[in-house]
């Protein structure tokens, strides 16, 4: 694979190189001892299971670190090597893989050197979403920056040579969602944390109907906290065995139900996006008269309940699971409606590839497919060849 041809900045947000923020997690010190043990540590688990969580609100204990969310473009070789050329930048000598870039330098070459980084400094990175990188294009990529300190959140298995390499030779930590399942006495202090007196009995059937998932767990101790569910009542739920699944819907409907009806159904029809701003909430969600300045602080006071969204720069993400229940309560008109207003505003703001996708899902392939044969060239000649 050749050096990048364009400026690679461009491929490397600075917001996906800043870890999000996290309120209100608990000290959870047993997998504190997990990771910081390890070299290279590998945390698969599906949706919900506070993987992003638990790396991020323990990171400063974590000693120096970097942190590269990932997304279906860094499947790309070149665009993985331009985020962690940004992500690295602020360690000491991290100036050095963007000056490879520069250079026109292979990705595999600037990911060596951002593992040579890594261990000058003594830093750990952690790539979030990793599942991104299973295609075979990252594999070398992954190779040479498995040299350094390195941890992979994702949400599929991550199934490569070099990780079972690592793992004969003693130099990987694998953590799953039993190791990140909540124990009684973890649910006993999130509980606690959020001012919810619970005796043993009470602790026992909440970790029973919630089996640890720390998502519902949250979830549960908020409504909790504010009155909506009594712990003791949770017998009541399913006949005591409720699955997971419906869990989750009775907890976001008791936390969604007590939001402003306006509001409610600007969350409702932001589950159309992946990501959410101010300025595409006042100019595509917002029924009525709501400005960029009003729509984040919707955004904010939302993300500070520490449920609803996670919060990176500016911009916001629903949780997958809460975004999916929001989802369902769309009709497909509804979605394809929101979906078309959303790539006219990617449009308008220069973002073809936002555009593009959001085409597809407002059902508009031909209005894609113009997209794709204005902006293929220039694409490719990036390297963004799984796009």
């Amino acid at each position: 694979m050749g050096g990048v041809t364009t400026d690679w900045r461009e491929h490397a947000p600075t917001r996906r190189a800043r870890p999000p923020q996290v309120r209100g997690a608990v000290a959870r010190p047993r997998l504190l001892a997990l990771l910081a043990g390890a070299r290279v540590v590998t945390v698969v688990a599906p949706a919900g299971y506070g993987k992003t969580t638990t790396l991020a609100a323990h990171l400063p204990d974590l000693g120096r670190a970097a942190w590269l969310t990932l997304d279906v473009d860094d499947a790309d070789p070149q665009v993985l090597a331009a985020g962690l050329a940004v992500a690295v930048a602020g360690l000491p000598g991290g100036e050095g893989p963007g000056t490879l870039l520069d250079a026109g330098a292979t990705p595999r070459r600037v990911a060596a050197r951002v593992a040579d980084v890594l261990e000058g400094a003594g830093a750990l990175l952690v790539l979030d979403e990793a599942q991104h990188l299973a295609g075979p294009l990252t594999e070398g990529v992954l190779r040479e920056l498995l040299g350094g300190r390195v941890a992979l959140l994702s949400r599929t298995p991550l199934a490569t040579p070099d990780l079972t390499r690592l793992e004969a030779g003693g130099d990987l930590t694998r953590l799953s969602a039993p190791d990140l399942a909540f124990t009684p006495a973890e649910l006993a202090e999130l509980l606690a944390a959020q001012g919810v007196t619970a005796d043993g009995a009470e602790v026992r059937l909440a970790h029973a109907v919630t089996e640890g998932w720390p998502i519902a767990a949250r979830f549960l101790a908020q409504a909790a906290a504010q009155g909506r569910v009594r712990l003791a009542s949770l017998a009541d739920l399913d006949g005591g065995e409720a699955q997971l699944g419906t869990l989750f819907a009775y907890l976001a409907q008791e936390v969604l139900g007590p939001l402003d009806p306006s509001l409610r159904a600007l969350l409702t029809r932001g589950s159309v996006f992946e990501e959410l701003t101010p300025d595409l909430l006042a100019d595509v969600l917002a029924a009525d008269h709501v400005d960029g300045r009003e729509a984040g602080a919707l955004l904010d006071a939302l993300a500070r309940g520490g449920t609803f969204l996670t919060r990176t720069g500016d911009t916001y993400r629903a949780h997958p699971l809460l975004r999916a229940h929001l989802r369902g309560l769309l009709t497909p008109r509804e979605a394809r409606e929101v979906a078309a207003r959303g790539a006219a505003y990617f449009e308008r703001t220069g973002r073809p590839r936002r555009a593009l996708a959001a085409h597809l899902q407002a059902g508009n392939a031909a209005r894609a497919a113009e997209l794709l044969a204005q902006n293929g060239g220039r694409w490719l000649a990036q390297g963004r060849v799984t796009l």
